[in-house]
């Protein structure tokens, strides 16, 4: 089986791009360069900025741009593509229907690991509430807090 290839498409804060990219080598356990995984970045500064498209209900040149860039990261193998821009997230869905290569949305991801982490959270809740409360107490507390559970 040949191994897979991650595409990053980046260049909407370039930086963050740059960081995301050494987060993964950093953190892939490999004692030579040659076992690292398959990495292609496509750092596109030439998308529109995602803020002002959502503010202004003009979401079509930043849907073109990413359409383009992910054909792109297609054309060249990757098999699933991560976007390390959370307002991005937003435009994910529409530009998946353009593409067969799965799009790794960092918004909805870390929702589902949070969501993963649910026992952990109960037993946070226990600390704060160490006796019988109701559920609509609970609830009210992590409002007041700013906390939500997923």
């Amino acid at each position: 089986m040949e191994e897979k290839i991650l595409g990053i498409l980046g260049g909407m804060g370039s930086k963050s791009t740059a960081i995301f990219f050494n987060n993964i080598v950093d953190k892939t356990v490999a004692f030579s360069d040659n076992e690292h995984i398959k990495v292609l970045v496509f750092n596109n500064s030439k998308i529109p900025d995602r803020t002002t498209a959502i503010l202004n209900d003009n979401h079509q040149p930043v849907l073109d741009e990413m359409i383009k860039s992910v054909k792109q990261l297609e054309y060249f193998g990757v098999d699933n593509v991560a976007v390390p821009c959370n307002t991005a997230c937003f435009f994910l869905d529409e530009v998946q229907k353009h593409t067969k290569v799965h799009l790794i949305n960092i918004v909805k991801e870390t929702a589902k690991h949070i969501k993963s982490l649910h026992y952990i959270i109960s037993s946070i809740q226990y600390f704060f509430f160490p006796i019988k409360t109701t559920a609509r107490n609970r609830t009210s507390f992590l409002s007041l807090n700013r906390l939500e559970v997923l």
